[in-house]
Formats: structure tokens, sequence, C-alpha cells
């Protein structure tokens, strides 16, 4: 499960000391962590996957606020987190990928 893949990960993160990518780690097992408290569950794979979209998302929205702001410093930050997330995410399609897709169905 991905949840195991981020502790193993954040296990040699911390090892490597590696503080950046460990702190983005814990966050997002910490998230994971709040949505299995509110569900009374464990995630599914999927509903973990949904979690790491929506931090994703706010990595993007924060990287959007940085650029606009001219914050050079908090730019690399959101793009070496958005980067770290996104390496759990599975590959998103691109428009040709998606149209060649649809032509094949």
């Amino acid at each position: 499960m991905i949840k195991d893949k981020i502790k193993q990960d954040q296990v040699t993160a911390l090892k490597n000391s590696d503080p950046a990518r460990v702190n983005i780690l814990r966050y997002i097992l910490s998230k994971i962590q709040i949505q299995e408290i509110n569900a009374q569950k464990d995630l599914t794979e999927d509903e973990a996957m949904n979690v790491l979209r929506k931090i994703a998302k706010e990595l993007r929205e924060s990287l959007d606020a940085a650029e606009k702001a001219n914050r050079a410093e908090l730019i690399k930050q959101a793009k070496s987190e958005l980067e770290i997330v996104s390496s759990y995410l599975p590959k998103e399609l691109s428009d040709e990928e998606l149209k060649k897709e649809v032509a094949r169905v």
C-alpha cells in the first residue's frame, strides 16, 4: 500500500539526513492518519491517493501564490515538495495521449 511505501521512504530520508523530504512525508502521513481517524477505518488505496491529490493541489496553489509574490525561496520549497508528492501519484496522461486513447476506444 502507498502508506507503507511512504513510511519506508520516510525512514530512508531520516537515515540520509534529508529534512525537507522527511517533513513533507510526515505531513502526508499525518493527513492520511487524520482521514483514517475521521473514517474510523484504514483508507483504501484510492482514498489514500485522493489525500495525495489534495496535498498536490494545495502545493500547486501555494506555488502560484509564491510566484505572484515573487518569493524565490517559497517557490523552490513548493516545487520540491510538489515533486515529492507527485512521485507517489500515478502519471497523468497528456492531451495527446488522452486523444489517442479515446480514438482507440
